[in-house]
């Protein structure tokens, strides 16, 4: 009997710098933000929300402003934690640091979600920073490890600014930077925002629990059939594949997930009660 499947939840855990040297661009990215989470296409996301700060201990920054919760019924409790302008020293390493635990703690106990950090900063070092020696290398490390980690953790950036550092912690998270133009827009920012938001979100489906797939099985994507082959080297034949207890997308058609009418599993066999 075809079984109906579901897509991994996409949970992301927020950083804002907040600090002075934003200010050029911080009203632009508050409104940027403040648009992502009421667009439609972002219902459903789980958000947290954590922001920089004055302290440099990890632990100061935790637990988030905001918890993970979904949107869009957690948009008020995002609204009322978002500063009106720059108001902290930077602490880029600190609020970083605490998002990637926090993420990876998330992600530990819900293992149907799909977890991953978005850092909105211009990168631009401060004191607390400078407590840890090269301060690019240790943001860097940071993301590398969250993204190395099980379960592992994808690091997004969005930088308004010019500073160079700030592709080498999405390069480490495994992700590719979303810069802004100097002269950023709230649009830019948007624009920016719905970017990671297709980049993050999952390809993968979570398998029903009792299935078991065999030979025949199918993925059922409104209608049109996908082998499913079992691993990602089958994906030149297949467009799904086995990844742990999930059936994951190939690059070709991951995007065919989005706004799916129904997706269904077809010939697979049920476990025996």
């Amino acid at each position: 009997m075809p079984r109906q499947l579901a897509r991994r939840q996409l949970d992301l855990i927020v950083v804002f710098d907040d600090s002075a040297s934003l200010a050029p661009w911080y009203l632009q990215v508050y409104e940027g933000f403040r648009a992502f989470i009421r667009d439609e296409a972002s219902s459903g996301i789980g958000m947290s929300v954590l922001r920089f700060g004055d302290s440099c201990d990890v632990p100061d920054y935790l637990p988030p402003l905001v918890p993970v919760g979904v949107l869009p019924d957690n948009i008020a409790a995002i609204d009322a934690v978002l500063p009106a302008g720059a108001l902290s020293t930077n602490s880029t390493l600190p609020a970083l640091d605490a998002a990637e635990q926090y993420a990876q703690r998330w992600a530990t106990d819900h293992p149907e979600a799909h977890v991953s950090v978005l850092l909105l900063t211009d990168a631009s070092p401060g004191g607390c920073d400078a407590l840890n020696g090269t301060y690019d290398v240790e943001a860097a490390r940071l993301a590398a490890a969250a993204r190395t980690s099980s379960p592992s953790i994808d690091t997004y950036v969005v930088a308004p600014g010019s500073f160079e550092l700030v592709d080498g912690i999405a390069r480490a998270g495994g992700t590719e930077l979303q810069r802004l133009p100097i002269t950023a827009t709230s649009d830019d920012v948007l624009a920016a925002l719905r970017v990671v938001r297709g980049a993050a979100r999952s390809c993968e489906l979570a398998l029903p629990s009792g299935a078991v797939l065999t030979a025949g099985t199918q993925v059922v994507v409104d209608g049109e059939a996908f082998e499913i082959g079992p691993d990602s080297a089958a994906c030149d034949q297949a467009g799904f594949f086995i990844a742990d207890a999930s059936i994951s997308a190939c690059p070709q058609t991951c995007g065919m997930l989005d706004g799916a009418q129904q997706i269904m599993l077809s010939g697979m066999c049920d476990r025996a009660p």
